[in-house]
C-alpha cells in the first residue's frame, strides 16, 4: 500500500485524511467519564498539529509507541479554540525504512549553495594569516563540512532545521562585522575567526538523520567544549602560531554564551569575545522570536505567548492593533 503524505500546512477544516506524520510526543490523559485518550503532537516539514485519539488507544497503553515514531493517521480535521486539530480514529506505526524522511525535516529558507559560497568568502576575508589558516584548516575536512553545512543549530528555540547551523553562523559573522565597523580597535580577524568557529561543536552535539536530537557527546560535554577541542587540534597543526592568539581564539569560543547560567564555561573578558556573545544573542533571540511569530500568525492564535527563550510572555502579533494604544489620545484631549 502506497503511503500518503499530506503537508500539515495544507490541512483545512472538515478534511478527512489518511496520511503519515511524525509523532513528536504524546500523553495519555483521563476522560471525564473515567476512560483514557491520547493527545499527540504531529509534525512534518511544513508545520505541526495537535491530534487526539479518543478510542483504540491500547497500543499506547501497552507502550508500543514512542516519541518521534512515524504514524499513518486516519481521521478528520476539526477546529478547537480557533486552531486546527486532528481527531484521529486510527493510527498505525510505519517502519522508518518505509518513510520518505526528507518530508519531515524542515530546511533553512536560504539556499544552501549560496550560503556555502558566502562561507568561503568569509574565510578568505580573514586578514590575519594565523587565524585564517586555522579556520581554513577546520573547513578543509570534507566530512566535517558535510555535517556543518547540513546540521541544525538547535533542537528547538532557533534555527532548529536542516542547514540552520550554517545560516546561524553566517548571520552571527555578519552581525559581528557590522558591529566592528563602529569600533576600529577591535581585532576583526580574531572576531571573524571566532564567529565562524563558535558553534562548530554542534556538529558533534546534534544528530539530524530523521529528527534533531542530542547525541551522547552532546549530553556529555556539549558543543562549547567540543568546539574548543576541535579548534585546539587544528591550532596544533600550526606550531608557529603565537600561543597568545590561540588562547584568545579559544577564549572567544568558550565564553560565547556569556554567562555561567547559560552554559558558558567562561564569561567574556576581551572585547572580541563580548561582541561575539552579543552577536550570537541577537541572532538566536531574533530568529527564535520571528519563527514563533510566524507560527502564531499562520495559526491565527493570540497576540501573547510565553517563550522559554525569554522567560516571559512576548507580544507576537505586531500586524494587529495594540489594545489600549488609542487611549492616550483620548485621555489627553483638551
Amino acid at each position: 500500500m502506497t503511503l500518503q503524505y499530506i503537508p500539515i500546512e495544507t490541512l483545512e477544516q472538515s478534511m478527512n485524511i489518511v496520511a503519515v506524520y511524525q509523532m513528536l510526543n504524546y500523553q495519555i490523559r483521563a476522560k471525564k467519564d473515567g476512560g483514557q485518550f491520547v493527545s499527540m503532537l504531529l509534525s512534518d516539514s511544513s508545520g505541526r498539529i495537535q491530534a487526539m485519539l479518543w478510542d483504540n488507544i491500547e497500543g499506547f497503553v501497552a507502550g508500543k509507541y514512542a516519541d518521534n515514531d512515524f504514524l499513518e493517521v486516519s481521521g478528520s480535521v476539526q477546529s478547537y479554540n480557533n486552531q486546527l486539530q486532528l481527531r484521529a480514529t486510527r493510527v498505525r506505526k510505519v517502519p522508518l525504512a518505509e518513510v520518505e524522511v526528507s518530508r519531515f525535516l524542515q530546511c533553512s529558507p536560504r539556499d544552501q549553495a549560496e550560503m556555502i559560497a558566502e562561507l568561503k568568502k568569509r574565510v578568505e576575508s580573514i586578514e590575519d594569516e594565523d587565524y585564517r589558516s586555522v579556520v581554513a584548516s577546520v573547513f578543509s575536512n570534507k566530512e566535517f563540512v558535510r555535517e556543518f553545512t547540513r546540521g541544525a543549530a538547535a533542537v528547538m528555540m532557533h534555527h532548529a532545521y536542516i542547514h540552520g547551523l550554517l545560516e546561524h553562523t553566517l548571520s552571527v559573522a555578519a552581525t559581528a562585522m557590522r558591529i566592528a565597523e563602529g569600533y576600529p580597535r577591535l581585532d576583526k580577524s580574531l572576531l571573524l575567526a571566532a564567529a565562524l568557529l563558535h558553534d562548530i561543536g554542534k556538529t558533534m552535539e546534534y544528530c539530524s538523520d530523521y529528527k534533531i536530537e542530542l547525541t551522547d557527546a552532546g549530553r556529555l560535554i556539549g558543543h562549547i567544549s567540543a568546539g574548543s577541542i576541535i579548534v585546539e587540534k587544528h591550532c596544533s597543526r600550526f606550531p608557529d602560531m603565537p600561543a597568545t592568539k590561540k588562547m584568545l581564539l579559544l577564549h572567544c569560543i568558550l565564553s560565547h554564551h556569556g554567562e555561567y547560567e547559560f552554559g558558558s564555561p567562561k564569561r567574556p573578558k576581551i572585547p572580541e569575545a563580548l561582541v561575539l556573545h552579543i552577536a550570537d544573542l541577537i541572532d538566536s533571540q531574533l530568529a527564535g522570536y520571528y519563527e514563533k511569530a510566524d507560527d502564531v500568525a499562520q495559526k491565527g492564535t493570540g497576540k501573547w505567548e510565553q517563550m522559554f527563550m525569554f522567560q516571559r510572555q512576548m507580544f507576537l502579533r505586531e500586524d494587529l492593533p495594540v489594545e489600549g494604544a488609542d487611549l492616550i489620545e483620548k485621555f489627553t484631549q483638551e
